[in-house]
């Protein structure tokens, strides 16, 4: 399901309504980052949520120190103000590898999951313009990993490594939205609603079983044959 909104603070507001109404029904929010999430949270800090009884999950995350201009887990600690202590971050040090941090993030999400299995709730997700989401990138190994639920991936178009949760552990989520804003993302999203499949975030949308998409009208303007909901 496709809702279309008319601009990028209809998103966030349409978005943060739909957060809140789902959020009494599950353990954990899977947060993403980017810009389009960060104003769908601070949207949501304006409504009732009861914060005390959720994880708050990284889907994702540059392998850079916490405090880092480019961490999600900064980005969403600020955002997300009134709840920045329920964020489970990713681990880093320098004497650390992103595939060591990856097995122990992986580990606390599973800990903190029923049957010490990574059971994501509710995921929220967004896309680049080359059709990635979450740190599942075109051409990455991480893309086909069906034996993690968090895995480290060298990104070679950005030549820096991500974590990143699999196509496996956001298959098993309750409900995934994805938030996407913008002329920017309209190329992308019309070869992933209207292409072959094959780009990551077509692929996760594929697997799951409860997606939401909600986009603004200039992300929009691509989609020629798809059924989509002005709300």
């Amino acid at each position: 399901m496709i809702h279309v909104l008319p601009d990028p603070q209809s998103v966030a507001e349409h978005a943060a309504d739909r957060i809140a109404h789902v959020l009494p029904s599950v353990p954990n929010l899977v947060l993403a980052g980017g810009s389009t999430p960060a104003a769908t949270y601070r949207a949501l800090c304006r409504r009732q949520v009861d914060w005390g009884r959720l994880d708050l999950w990284l889907g994702d995350e540059r392998w850079v120190p916490h405090d880092h201009t480019h961490s999600n887990l900064r980005m969403a600690r600020e955002a997300l103000a009134p709840a920045a202590h329920r964020v489970l971050p990713t681990p880093w040090a320098p004497d650390l590898s992103p595939e060591q941090a990856a097995a122990i993030y992986e580990d606390l999400l599973a800990s903190r999951s029923p049957d010490d299995e990574v059971r994501p709730g509710l995921v929220l997700l967004g896309i680049g313009g080359d059709g990635h989401t979450a740190s599942l990138f075109p051409g990455c190994d991480a893309v086909a990993r069906d034996d993690a639920d968090f895995v480290a991936t060298f990104v070679h178009q950005k030549a820096t490594w991500r974590l990143t949760l699999t196509r496996r552990a956001l298959a098993k989520a309750r409900e995934i939205l994805f938030l996407v804003c913008g002329a920017g993302k309209a190329d992308a999203l019309a070869a992933i609603h209207e292409g072959d499949g094959s780009l990551p975030a077509a692929r996760v949308s594929e697997a799951a079983s409860n997606v939401l998409w909600i986009i603004d009208e200039a992300a929009a303007a691509g989609l020629a044959r798809t059924e989509v909901t002005r709300p």
